[in-house]
């Protein structure tokens, strides 16, 4: 009676841990692209919500509300007469245009300036998004850079 061998022997398994790990080393690079872009295109789009909000709530509260981005570049706070309502610190990796701001009046909530953008890029400047505020307070995203789908081109 002949028996039977059951399992793979060692050249085997070998050869398929190669081939396995040479499919991983060539899609982990598309993967930290993937989380690079995300996290781009997960910040402005809280920062297009934000601008809605600091509208909002100059309306509601019928004060002036700014909105501003920190000199460094990674953050921004909405203020109301000087005071926080909202203070965000983006995701590593992540930066906005440092030092610029948009002002909702009380009266009408227009935006000052108008159409006031703001960029958010990867530290590496492989995605460039650009949240831009018109004197209604409408948020558009556009791609500068890179290829973020969903979004046109500016």
């Amino acid at each position: 009676m002949v028996t039977r061998q059951r399992g793979m022997t060692l050249p085997e398994l070998l050869s398929a841990m190669c081939v396995v790990a040479i499919v991983l080393a060539a899609a982990v690079p598309s993967f930290a692209a993937m989380f690079t872009r995300l996290r781009v295109q997960g910040a402005s789009a809280e920062f297009g919500t934000d601008l809605q909000y600091a509208r909002s709530e100059a309306i509601r509260q019928h004060l002036p509300v700014s909105m501003d981005t920190n000199a460094a570049g990674d953050g921004y706070a909405i203020t109301v007469n000087g005071e926080a309502l909202k203070t965000v610190t983006l995701p590593p990796g992540v930066t906005v245009t440092a030092s610029t701001s948009v002002a909702y009046d009380a009266m009408r909530a227009l935006a000052q300036p108008a159409d006031q953008a703001f960029v958010f890029a990867a530290s590496d400047d492989s995605v460039q998004l650009r949240v831009s505020s018109n004197v209604m307070g409408r948020a558009q995203l556009c791609v500068l850079a890179g290829s973020v789908p969903g979004y046109s081109a500016c």
